[in-house]
């Protein structure tokens, strides 16, 4: 009989070589196949500058009119569509790369914010959001009586 060492992690590498065969069985390296199932969401950055939540949002080849920018307490959903120029054949393509159609960004924000206060400017496929922050941010010692 051949001794085999303990290792109390085996079960775990076990585990997680399982999960990473069904996302690679679900989720191909290559999307060629399955490419229509995939959908098209715009990369976004956000951060704080001069006591404003800016948000940058990249919509190459998106029309102004075909944006919607919607705010409601505290979540930015952003939605689009962008429409292929010309329709060309299946047939006559060596690859397929760019995404069109509808899509939408839920962005939860760290706290409720005043619409009214909110500008939003398009240019050059990048949206741009600054929101203000309120007086109110931080923390504040709550006094325990």
């Amino acid at each position: 009989m051949t001794l085999v060492r303990y290792n109390p992690n085996r079960s775990l590498t076990s585990l997680r070589d399982n999960i990473n065969r069904i996302f690679d069985m679900t989720f191909p390296a290559d999307w060629e196949e399955g490419r229509e199932a995939a959908q098209w969401r715009p990369s976004v950055d956000i951060y704080e500058k001069n006591g404003e939540t800016v948000v940058h949002a990249e919509l190459p080849g998106v029309k102004k009119e075909d944006i919607s920018l919607d705010m409601k307490d505290s979540v930015m959903t952003i939605k689009g569509k962008r429409t292929s120029e010309e329709e060309i054949d299946e047939d006559g393509y060596y690859r397929k790369e760019r995404h069109f159609g509808s899509f939408q960004r839920t962005i939860p924000l760290p706290e409720a914010i005043d619409p009214d206060q909110v500008k939003a400017n398009y240019r050059d496929g990048v949206l741009e959001v600054r929101i203000p922050q309120s007086e109110s941010t931080g923390m504040r010692r709550i006094p325990i009586d």
